[in-house]
């Protein structure tokens, strides 16, 4: 079963691996934020 909470009593194997993928999106959504604001003024 896969939570998205961070207590895991076992463990998290992939904790490296999802921080990373987490990190990825929130920048590819600063971007696409800062894409809209950019066609909002424009």
């Amino acid at each position: 079963m896969h939570t998205t909470t961070s207590s895991n009593p076992a463990g998290e194997p992939g904790k490296e691996g999802q921080d990373e993928a987490l990190l990825a999106h929130r920048a590819a959504l600063r971007k696409r934020a800062e894409t809209i604001e950019a066609v909002a003024e424009g």
